[in-house]
């Protein structure tokens, strides 16, 4: 009897081992067929990407073939693809549409992107600079990296606060005259304006390199000149509030009030005005750009701030110069 349990223990025994032997060569088998066929896909993948890669290297191989051929033409007249170029290297828009077509770059060849020249880009005009920060035009047409972008709005950022601490401290309201409301001056420093400009373009320059710096600085005037960054002789700034009384057919008078934003160039020397807006104020008019930090935010806030009130009309009295 104890000869037969133990002959039955040593078949159990043998059994459990044989299945369990089985069960780990099939998981072993489905294990490396798993990995077969990842090692499949990932080289499929891998031989896509090659293949695109050389599409992409061929057609950059043949764009730098061609407009080499075309610089090579010292008299202008040579053939290419098709058509003539002018000057060596140089295309006109029918000729660059052409070109671009057929190395697949067309207006059509995507739905978010266009490739365009550099000499297209230096002829676009838009904001690049809206608050101290890049516009989103900016972004896209420089081709502006995340850190580039962080350097050069801190640069906007730095340069403003020069700017804002530079009025605060030399801006004075000075007593008004006949007619006058109020009355802010800013005296002339030529010096610190041309160093203001010069520490923003050379500071564009060394974040996103001479080529996209130009180009930037070219498209933010408007934001150089709210800092009055444009100026090229010593000149002082003005803002004053004006009434003007009229009278009713009863005799009462009525004023409205404009605002006039003037720049006088050559102070003590030049007593003219080579440039200023002035215009009859209303709640929509905005305050002028340069004298801005200096007041509230809106010119309703500045007639209650001052004590008059704003006109219900508007008309432009002076052409802005400036």
């Amino acid at each position: 009897m104890k000869r037969f349990i133990l002959t039955f223990f040593s078949l159990s025994a043998a059994t459990a081992t044989f299945c369990w032997s089985h069960q780990i060569t099939a998981f072993q088998q489905q294990e490396a067929a798993a990995r077969q066929l990842d090692w499949l896909a990932a080289s499929n993948r891998l031989n896509v990407a090659g293949v695109q890669k050389q599409t992409l290297q061929d057609r950059n191989h043949q764009l730098k073939l061609q407009l080499a051929d075309a610089a090579q033409d010292a008299s202008g007249k040579k053939q290419l693809a098709g058509f003539s170029v002018p000057q060596p290297g140089a295309l006109s828009p029918e000729q660059s549409e052409q070109l671009l077509a057929a190395l697949g770059f067309s207006w059509n060849a995507s739905s978010n992107y266009i490739v365009v020249s550099k000499q297209t880009v230096s002829n676009i005009c838009f904001a690049a600079i809206h608050d101290e920060k890049l516009t989103r035009a900016a972004l896209g047409v420089l081709a502006i990296s995340p850190d580039e972008q962080a350097g050069l709005e801190d640069l906007l950022a730095r340069v403003h606060g020069q700017y804002v601490s530079w009025l605060t401290n030399h801006a004075q309201k000075v007593p008004p005259g006949s007619n006058e409301i109020f009355r802010i001056e800013l005296p002339s420093d030529l010096a610190f304006f041309n160093g203001l400009s010069n520490a923003f373009v050379s500071g564009a320059r060394d974040i996103v390199g001479p080529e996209r710096g130009e180009l930037l600085a070219n498209l933010s005037l408007n934001w150089m000149d709210d800092h009055n960054m444009g100026i090229t002789k010593n000149a002082t700034f003005s803002v004053t509030v004006r009434g003007q009384g009229t009278k009713d057919p009863t005799g009462h008078t009525n004023y409205d009030y404009e605002y006039r934003a003037e720049q006088a160039v050559d102070a003590g020397v030049m007593h003219g005005n080579v440039g200023f807006q002035s215009r009859l104020i209303r709640p929509e008019e905005p305050v002028p750009a340069f004298i801005q930090p200096l007041l509230p935010s809106s010119w309703t806030e500045i007639a209650q701030r001052e004590g008059f009130e704003l006109s219900r009309y508007y008309y432009v009295t002076k052409n802005a110069q400036r």
